[in-house]
């Protein structure tokens, strides 16, 4: 019989920088697709792509001097529209409102 590797869910906090400084927040939710929709995302959902590699290393290098002005840099959190009742089956805390 083989087992699933347990599921989990919460926060993803990893940052890498060669000096000491506050890391800004950082959370993460990974999503598992399979069959049709692996074709969908990759044949229609995904529209393009942007290399932001230069970006990113010019606000990792703004954090090293100043962390606050890094992190507004960054892109502003969302917080995903889900309903109650979502959340409390995937212990998530409530979303944004769900729009009508």
């Amino acid at each position: 019989m083989r087992r699933s590797a347990p599921r989990s869910f919460g926060r993803s906090r990893r940052c890498t920088t060669t000096r000491r400084s506050r890391c800004p927040e950082v959370r993460s939710i990974q999503v598992g697709l399979s069959g049709d929709a692996v074709r969908r995302y990759v044949g229609e959902w995904i529209t393009s792509l942007e290399d932001v590699t230069a970006e990113m290393q010019r606000i990792r290098d703004l954090a090293v001097e100043s962390p606050e002005a890094a992190e507004a840099e960054l892109p502003r959190e969302r917080p995903y529209p889900i309903t109650d009742e979502l959340a409390a089956q995937i212990a998530a805390t409530a979303g944004a409102p769900i729009q009508t």
